[in-house]
């Protein structure tokens, strides 16, 4: 039985039904991101043996750049599913927590400043035309 079938008590507000609903949309994004992430591994693997065939130096690079966005959107994955499963409870102290399990630093202190209210630069932003640091 699915998540969905589940029946929450409403107050005068509706706030259940929404707060039910938040968390089967941040479910359903969590799977879709995981399957996407699934997919450029696929394309990543697949771009790679056709460099090795050619004799592309670059081909273990490009792999690395593939493995390195997979690996973000399955931990962005894994983050949205916990907080839709209620694992960060009702505090900031819980979301910086499930944060701190992200692998790597730079989204880490993005999405970390993103829960204090701060002002931080977006993914693209931050690279600036340059190459970005995945770490």
């Amino acid at each position: 039985m699915s998540n969905c079938s589940k029946t929450e008590p409403e107050n005068a507000l509706g706030e259940a039904t929404l707060v039910g609903r938040l968390s089967r949309l941040l479910a359903a994004i969590a799977d879709e991101l995981a399957c996407a992430a699934n997919e450029v591994v696929m394309l990543g693997e697949l771009m790679s043996q056709d460099a090795v065939k050619l004799e592309r130096r670059e081909a273990a690079y490009d792999l690395q750049a593939f493995d390195l966005f997979a690996q973000t959107a399955h931990a962005h994955a894994r983050l949205l599913k916990r907080l839709a499963e209620g694992d960060a409870g009702h505090s900031s102290d819980g979301i910086s927590a499930l944060i701190e399990e992200v692998p790597f630093a730079h989204i880490r202190q993005r999405l970390l400043t993103a829960v204090s209210g701060g002002n931080s630069k977006p993914f693209s932003e931050e690279a600036n035309g340059s190459e970005v640091s995945w770490f």
